[in-house]
């Protein structure tokens, strides 16, 4: 069974460095589970202890047509893989007891620039204790386990077009959480169980591009979570669950729940994996707009250096507008991604991605635009319309 790389921020060179701080692993897949942060085919392996410094930087060229005759031809702000620069260090505290901490930031390799300009660590910013047999608790700015989920079970690991990006866009409280506390359970005959929450009420929010499920101006509900996994042998299943939402100046609350679960097959020659997706926008009016999706998909190994990636998803709403909860008629998004890597050594890959994304009825509750990572890059996907995209990529670990 070989590792594979996430879109996460958190993605890092781990093995032995989460061995040492989420005490709770038994296998690569869990260390995957735990942070997203496994790394691909050459990622090198950090120290148990001490200071390490990892990172990544992913370039890539893609060009983008839509149905409507705009196209552009742009390097990607994040590629397969978001850039960034980590810093970790773990130290021993003797009964088998290891505190860590991990500072990470995002870069844009377009520009130099840090991805997010509002602060310097916004991809990891925690602290963690633990002990193998009792589990690790991790305390700061951290990735959703809901993210982790959908890490842990994309094939593609949300590339530039995989369907699971668009559940991931769908609701960006899905991104890392300030203000979290996590807890890491052992890992008990290949089952495990994560549980987080923020402490984030009464911070203002506002429906912004960045924050597209916001349903108005208030302040932020306290957000939940839960990730349990089991993996055993070839076989890896996990479900998620997290819940969010706002209290709303104008009066009541609007609350997001999202459920995720997945299932993976693995083998040394392919993998396949299928995951359903879906999030519920509960409105102050009595309506429940909805989004149901499902994504089936492969990766065949053709050798050590070959990989070749396949996959198809839907995404298909209630017919409720998401901020309003009236009737808009229903919608759906349809998804293919096609793929290949080349490894030319174990921390260098090159890549290319094909993909679709098409619009029927104002998908996403009347979201559209949120169906693509197209839309972050200035072509979005309009409104019973397609986006057509190839991305030509190059990737180093260090």
């Amino acid at each position: 069974m070989r590792p594979h790389p996430t879109l996460n921020p958190t993605l890092t060179p781990l093995r032995d460095v989460v061995v040492a701080t989420a005490m709770a692993l038994a296998c690569s897949l869990a260390c995957a589970a735990d942070a997203g942060n496994e790394p691909p085919p050459g990622a090198p392996r950090e120290p148990a202890l001490g200071l390490s410094v990892y990172g990544v930087i992913d370039v890539a060229m893609e060009h983008l047509s839509d149905s409507q005759g705009q196209s552009a031809t742009l390097m990607q702000k994040v590629g397969h893989v978001p850039s960034r620069l980590g810093f970790r260090d773990v130290e021993d505290l003797g009964d088998g007891v290891r505190a860590g901490i991990n500072l990470e930031m995002g870069i844009g390799v377009d520009t130099g620039a840090s991805v997010n300009t509002s602060k310097t660590w916004a991809r990891e910013s925690h602290l963690t204790l633990g002990r193998r047999d009792l589990g690790e608790l991790k305390v700061g700015l951290q990735q959703s386990l809901m993210e982790q989920g959908y890490l842990m079970f994309d094939v593609d690991h949300l590339s530039q077009y995989s369907p699971a990006l668009a559940m991931r866009l769908a609701n960006l409280d899905q991104d890392p959480w300030e203000n979290a506390i996590a807890y890491r359970s052992p890992t008990w005959q290949g089952f495990n169980v994560s549980a987080a929450f923020t402490l984030a009420e009464k911070a203002r929010v506002a429906t912004t591009q960045y924050t597209p499920q916001v349903v108005g101006t208030g302040t932020a509900r306290n957000r939940r979570a839960v990730l349990a996994t089991y993996m055993a042998g070839p076989w890896a299943a996990g479900l998620s669950w997290q819940s969010g939402g706002q209290h709303l100046d104008a009066g009541g609350d609007a609350i997001q729940t999202l459920v995720n679960g997945s299932l993976v097959f693995r083998t040394p020659q392919w993998e396949a994996g299928a995951m359903l997706w879906t999030q519920r926008n509960e409105l102050p009016s009595g309506t429940t707009p909805r989004t149901d999706m499902w994504m089936l998909g492969g990766v065949w190994h053709l050798n050590p250096a070959v990989n070749l990636v396949a996959q198809v998803g839907q995404a298909r709403d209630n017919g409720l507008n998401y901020y309003a909860g009236i009737d808009k008629g229903t919608g759906r998004n349809t998804y293919l991604n096609l793929g290949a890597d080349y490894n030319f050594s174990r921390r260098t890959t090159v890549y290319t991605r094909l993909g679709r994304i098409s619009d029927h009825g104002d998908g996403f509750n009347g979201r559209a635009a949120l169906s693509s990572l197209a839309v972050a890059e200035g072509l979005t996907v309009p409104a019973n319309g397609a986006v057509k995209g190839l991305a030509i990529g190059l990737r180093h670990w260090f």
